[in-house]
C-alpha cells in the first residue's frame, strides 16, 4: 500500500520554510530599497550586504535542488533561443542603420543649400 504524501500546504513539513525564506528576503529587498529614499548612505551600504547574502543563500540550496536533470536538458533550447533574439536584435539593428543612412542620404540632396 501506498504511503501518503505530506502536506505541502502552511502547517506540517513546510511550515519553516513558510516563516522566513522568499518572503523574508522579499521583505528585506524591499526594505533596502526603500532606505534609497529615506538615507541613501545606508542604502549604500546596504545593498551590497544584502546581493551578498541573498547570493550566499542561493549557493547554499543550490546542491539541494531537485531538478538539475530537468534544468540541464532544458538549456541547449535556452541557449538556443538566446542566440536567435540576439541575432534578430542584430539584423534589426543593422537594417535600421541601413535605412536611416539611405535616408539621410536622401534628405541631404533634397535640402537646398544656402
Amino acid at each position: 500500500m501506498a504511503k501518503p504524501k505530506p502536506k505541502r500546504g502552511a502547517g506540517g513539513l513546510w511550515r519553516p520554510v513558510a516563516l522566513g525564506g522568499l518572503p523574508l528576503a522579499a521583505a528585506a529587498y524591499v526594505g533596502v530599497d526603500y532606505l534609497r529614499h529615506l538615507s541613501p548612505v545606508w542604502h549604500g551600504r546596504l545593498r551590497p550586504a544584502l546581493w551578498a547574502a541573498l547570493a550566499l543563500a542561493t549557493a547554499a540550496r543550490a546542491p539541494f535542488y531537485r531538478r538539475w536533470d530537468a534544468e540541464v536538458r532544458a538549456a541547449p533550447r535556452f541557449f538556443a533561443a538566446i542566440a536567435f533574439m540576439l541575432a534578430a536584435l542584430l539584423c534589426e539593428a543593422i537594417s535600421v542603420r541601413f535605412v536611416s543612412t539611405v535616408l539621410g542620404l536622401q534628405w541631404h540632396r533634397s535640402v537646398p543649400f544656402s
